[in-house]
């Protein structure tokens, strides 16, 4: 698939922010749609400019200032009619902590970027950004007992919520993992939808932080705590990251089960329990980084 127009939501924050820089350096596009509630600031467009005519077919940029949750749905779709490819980032909460409430804003958004979408009359990618945390409960008893290296594949039962130790308590990402698994059903039902003209991708993200890749740890390290292990294996790199969604809107479909599909997403960790196998056969994706090796 090769995209022309591009929409990136949630494009001012964190992964938005990082992968439209990348996609302003890299992307082979006519156009990129940067959405977001509010417009970038002059220190930001200049960084998007430098890069942008860094890229050999630098794309034009255009940036929307919009609220995808108060915006009727006819204005949206007037608004990205145009589209072929969707990278969807934007959440109300696009942390773990998320309450009741900003989940569901977040699935609120997410049905109305799909209700705006014009499937049937064009061709289009939908990538979704979509979390572990849909499957978080395999990292303790009793599910963790039921998987081995390389074995939690996106086919296996979803089982939402990472529960991770705070000060006084235990932190519990259910609520946010059940906006991801909605995302991710309403996914496959606009592309079912579609009569084959649309395609979408949920990609559930492992650990990814841009400009904080941390340094590899020690054997020792991963292994001293089941948290810590769990975290670290699960790490996506900031340039696997870009290769994994630069794949997500490009691969051909032809050979995929369903015109949905769901992947993970993680670089090349040894030991984890999560599985690349589906991200290898549908998107040939190919992460180049390993954690524990540097």
């Amino acid at each position: 698939m090769n995209p022309n127009t591009t929409l990136i939501t949630g494009a001012m924050g964190h992964l938005g922010w990082d992968y439209l820089q990348h996609m302003a350096a890299t992307a082979q596009r006519e156009k990129i749609l940067a959405l977001d509630l509010f417009l970038p600031d002059e220190t930001r467009r200049k960084t998007l400019e430098h890069l942008r005519l860094s890229n050999p077919s630098p794309p034009t940029m255009h940036f929307i200032a919009l609220d995808l949750l108060k915006t009727p749905i006819e204005e949206l779709t007037s608004v990205i009619a145009e589209v072929d490819s969707i990278i969807h980032f934007a959440a109300v909460n696009p942390f773990q902590d998320a309450s009741a409430a900003e989940a569901a804003a977040s699935i609120l958004i997410t049905s109305n970027l799909f209700r705006a979408l014009p499937c049937e009359q064009r061709h289009q990618r939908f990538v979704f950004a979509s979390s572990n945390h849909v499957m978080g409960r395999y990292k303790d008893p009793p599910l963790r007992q039921s998987i081995g290296q390389n074995q939690l594949t996106t086919s296996l039962p979803p089982a939402p919520g990472t529960l991770v130790p705070e000060a006084e308590r235990y932190g519990d990402s259910t609520l946010y993992a059940l906006a991801k698994i909605a995302g991710e059903k309403m996914g496959m039902d606009w592309a079912i939808k579609s009569g084959d003209r649309a395609t979408c991708v949920s990609v559930r993200i492992g650990a990814c932080k841009p400009g904080q890749d941390p340094p590899p740890a020690s054997p020792a390290d991963s292994q001293s705590d089941s948290n810590n292990a769990w975290a670290q294996n699960m790490w996506l790199t900031v340039k696997d990251f870009h290769t994994l969604f630069d794949r997500a809107q490009e691969a051909e479909s032809r050979s995929w089960p369903t015109p949905a599909i769901i992947v993970n997403g993680m670089s090349a960790n040894t030991g984890m329990v999560w599985s690349l196998k589906e991200s290898r056969r549908w998107l040939n994706y190919e992460p180049k980084d390993n954690i524990h090796e540097g």
